[in-house]
Formats: C-alpha cells, structure tokens, sequence
C-alpha cells in the first residue's frame, strides 16, 4: 500500500517496554495509532511477558535485538520507572534509540522515558519528541510519523557512535 500524504496508515511505531512501564502509555499510544491505521508494537528486552506496575501483563511483539529500529518508521519510549531503568542499563535499549536516532526516524518519550533517551546521548531537538503523559502524544507523533525522516539531523546524526 502506497504510504498517502496526510496519513500515517501502514505506518509501523516501536514502543520500547520493561518490567515496571506504565500501562496506560502503552495502551494510549497503540490506541492513537490503530485510530489512524498505523500499528503500534511492543518491543521488549526479553519475548517474557511484561509486568505493568498496575500488575497486568503485557505480550511483547518482539524483541529488542529482534527488531532493530531500522524495521519500524518511528520509536516510542513508555513511562513507568522501573522500565526505563531496566532499558537504560541494558545495552541493547541503549543502542535501539541510537540506532533510531542514527537513521533520522521520530523518537518520542513519555515521562521518565526521557531518562533513556539522556542516558544515550540522543539531543533534545527537531524529531526528537518529549512529553509529559500518553494525552499528549497524538499530534506531535504524528506530525513527525508524517515527515518520515528527521532530515536536518543528519550530520549530528553521523557523529553517533551506534
């Protein structure tokens, strides 16, 4: 399906998740996104289940080193303090947001999501998105999905060491 211009349709959306995320993030952000026809998929650390820190469980999609951020046209990082703290000491969670942000794909995050984001190196600028809560989300994620690529960030984009 031909991607159309004023839509964001086929579009697919990572969003990264450990034990500990904020459930309503994450059911926020695939709800906005399935409203517009674009997916939201869950990428975790591990194919385990997901503890929320409302104690349900969630099934990731895929994981981290099993769908490289190149796969998906953008990168959500989920609130929750527990899942943001098992994202940024791993490795791999590290290296999903600066592989997003190497290859100029919109990276948002949702409250304490910012700490990974920080912890990577990634800048606050153009594509990349900061929010306060999943309410907030909709209109900037897709303005950015829409753009596709974040292209004036290329050169500060090559100097990133993923």
């Amino acid at each position: 399906m031909a991607r159309l211009p004023d839509s964001i349709a086929t579009r697919k959306v990572a969003i990264l998740a450990a034990n500990g995320v904020a459930v309503e993030d994450v059911n926020g952000i695939k709800k906005q996104l399935a409203d517009e026809g674009a997916e939201g998929l869950l990428i975790a650390p591990s194919m385990a289940p997901i503890k929320a820190l409302d104690g349900s469980m969630l099934s990731p999609d895929a994981m981290l080193n099993g769908m490289p951020s190149v796969t998906v046209d953008a990168v959500v990082v989920a609130g929750g303090e527990g899942s943001v703290k098992a994202l940024s000491a791993s490795g791999l969670g590290l290296y999903y947001v600066q592989e997003a942000y190497k290859h100029l794909k919109p990276i948002l995050a949702i409250s304490e999501g910012r700490e990974l984001l920080a912890k990577a190196g990634i800048p606050e600028e153009e594509g990349v998105i900061l929010v306060d809560e999943v309410l907030a989300v909709s209109l900037p994620l897709r303005d950015a999905l829409l753009s596709h690529r974040v292209w004036d960030r290329d050169t500060r984009a090559n100097q990133m060491p993923a």
